[in-house]
């Protein structure tokens, strides 16, 4: 028996991706006040000593929005833009791993926090800050994976003129404003680079998620199966594209 609605799976990962980016709001409202590495030991302590739970209620939803929605968004765009392409597809492949490394690396940048939170009550004024600080420090590296997938898909969008041509110029801003805003490792949340890492680069990656997310949405035409390439188990061609 053929589940009808999973047939046309592009408009799944459309779907999938702009769930993935409200389910991502709930952490940053549960966690809004949260405090910075550069805070006092003390005030880090005490923040998570009262907060604990509701900061891990907030990580849990967004594990929920990687795992079960990032992740089907990402094959379902990078199949798309694989078959706009052609073979080899080489940067829908880059597009789909620096996807994939950007959500693993900002995941595990949330096991600093996860460390205070856990030891808010016994751990001293230096591992909380160094928790913090470590949570900080992939977090920016993170930004060099986003503007890797999201350079490799505007490559493809703007060269084979799938989607609107807007997504991909957009993209590049975006890319550039991920790459810049990784170099914060050099700097605290509160310094130049910091401010564009944490609160310009994640909004802006959102906002283009969602685009591409209803770009695919509004893909009208039933994809069909194409020959997979050497060493990947299958490829999907889909004729409509949004210009």
């Amino acid at each position: 028996m053929t589940l009808r609605p999973w047939e046309k799976w592009w408009r799944v990962g459309g779907v999938a991706g702009i769930t993935c980016v409200v389910l991502s709001v709930v952490p940053l409202v549960l966690g809004a006040d949260e405090p910075r590495f550069t805070d006092s030991g003390n005030d880090i302590m005490a923040w998570y000593a009262h907060n604990a739970d509701r900061w891990l209620a907030g990580i849990f939803v967004l594990g929920i929005a990687y795992a079960f929605f990032f992740l089907p968004f990402l094959a379902a765009l990078t199949s798309v833009l694989a078959d706009a392409e052609g073979q080899p597809a080489i940067w829908s492949r880059v597009a789909a791993w620096g996807g994939l490394l950007f959500a693993a690396v900002a995941v595990a940048g949330l096991g600093g926090e996860g460390i205070v939170s856990f030891l808010a009550k016994d751990a001293g004024q230096d591992v909380a800050r160094a928790g913090m600080a470590f949570a900080f420090f992939l977090y920016a590296l993170a930004g060099l994976f986003a503007a890797v997938f999201v350079l490799s898909a505007c490559l493809v969008i703007l060269q084979k003129g799938i989607f609107w041509s807007w997504l991909g110029r957009y993209g590049l801003v975006v890319a550039a404003v991920n790459l810049i805003g990784a170099a914060a490792i050099f700097e605290t949340p509160d310094g130049p680079l910091g401010v564009l890492r944490t609160r310009v680069a994640p909004p802006a990656l959102a906002l283009w998620i969602v685009a591409a997310a209803v770009a695919m949405l509004r893909i009208t035409k039933a994809p069909q199966m194409v020959s997979p390439p050497a060493g990947l188990e299958s490829e999907h061609s889909t004729s409509g594209t949004t210009r």
